[in-house]
């Protein structure tokens, strides 16, 4: 099963040695992205959580395509407690440099793991 949402905002955060990338919407639908700024010994890959703490997991992407309107992420595994959901669908209804910072960002979160980030930007 795909997830899909309209995403009207965009936050790129760094605190603390930590990465945050989001997409959401006023009805409190979400999806974000956590990783170190460095990878570290202790690193378990990029963690992703979708509208709540208990629907997370680490190193579960296995492909990302951003495109101008839309967010795909396919999952190799699923988040917990969402295990019939493999992938998302999210239509960006952002600024179009919120969605290119984003696009950029999601790279540097994703580089040397193992998950593929197509960027059609």
């Amino acid at each position: 099963m795909i997830e899909t949402f309209k995403a009207t905002s965009i936050s790129i955060d760094e605190q603390e040695g930590q990465m945050t990338l989001a997409v959401f919407n006023e009805d409190d639908d979400y999806l974000f992205f956590q990783c170190p700024l460095e990878q570290k010994d202790w690193d378990n890959g990029v963690y992703v959580e979708c509208n709540k703490q208990s629907h997370g997991g680490f190193d579960v992407v296995n492909i990302i395509t951003i495109g101008a309107e839309r967010l795909n992420i396919t999952l190799k595994s699923p988040l917990f407690a969402l295990p019939d959901v493999n992938g998302f669908d999210i239509e960006l209804d952002c600024e179009p440099q919120k969605i290119r910072a984003l696009a950029v960002q999601l790279q540097a979160a994703f580089d040397g793991r193992s998950a593929h980030i197509n960027s059609l930007l």
